[in-house]
């Protein structure tokens, strides 16, 4: 009988731990700061165990008992990636908007490059802004706010329940509204230096017209692109002045939208 019990204790404890990792999976996969080269996937895989064996016993004091079958254990896992997918959205996006404000500031400034390898274009300054989003949020300790919020997350929306999530559709609506957000700040971020490149472009032509010899010169020296990167330096700075409480906010935003996908 003990030995009976003890399989069905180890049997629960193997179909929570794989719940908790399928919701754990989007954000070691999806995250920025997991995604970048210098994390390979033996490295996401450890870490992805490690957080689900952190995170498993006191999934366990919350999840009621799981169905046995295959099937519906897969409904449940299909459950936790959406849960999982949701709050690794809500919490990657300001990484990702810097990203993009990096991204549109090396296409203006003609510094994007044909990457040899994934044949896909590669941007230098938006890689620069992701990685000092990252060390910054690393050094603030978010890393430890975003291990906190998901363990929230599982006494909040403990996982095996229902395979049916409520509230779904008004979640999606509110990370479509959060992306717009992100979005419209890497625009402002971004803007500084497009109207810096506009401008030189204007100057630069209007010179030509008055003396061709100095707008030549001119346009030999890299005077556009120093200004741009100037700009885009005195821009980050600024970001990253704002990015402490936008953290924050970010990951309560997405504790909240776990909350709304409670029944």
């Amino acid at each position: 009988m003990s030995e009976l019990t003890g399989f069905t204790a180890l049997e629960r404890v193997f179909k929570v731990g794989s719940l908790v990792a399928a919701r754990l999976a989007p954000l070691v996969f999806v995250a920025p700061w997991f995604v970048l080269p210098v994390f390979p996937w033996l490295i996401r895989v450890t870490l992805l165990l490690g957080l689900t064996a952190a995170l498993t016993p006191g999934a366990l004091q919350t999840a009621p008992e799981v169905a046995g079958d295959l099937t519906t254990l897969s409904i449940l896992a299909v459950r936790e990636a959406t849960i999982g997918v949701i709050f690794a959205f809500a919490a990657s996006l300001p990484f990702y908007a810097l990203a993009w404000a990096g991204s549109v500031s090396d296409y203006r400034r003609g510094a994007a490059a044909q990457s040899r390898d994934l044949n896909e274009s590669t941007s230098p300054l938006a890689d620069f802004y992701l990685l000092a989003t990252i060390f910054l949020f690393f050094s603030i300790g978010g890393h430890r706010l975003v291990i906190y919020s998901l363990a929230d997350s599982l006494a909040t929306l403990p996982v095996g329940g229902s395979s049916q999530l409520t509230g779904l559709a008004p979640v999606i609506w509110s990370c479509i509204n959060l992306f717009a957000h992100a979005f419209s700040f890497a625009v402002v971020i971004a803007a500084p230096v497009l109207t810096v490149a506009v401008t030189t472009e204007i100057g630069l032509g209007v010179l030509g017209r008055i003396s061709p010899v100095i707008s030549a010169s001119l346009r030999d020296a890299p005077l556009q692109a120093l200004l741009a990167l100037g700009v885009s330096f005195c821009c980050l700075a600024y970001s990253l002045s704002l990015l402490p409480n936008g953290f924050g906010r970010a990951i309560e935003q997405a504790r909240e939208l776990i909350r709304q996908l409670t029944p």
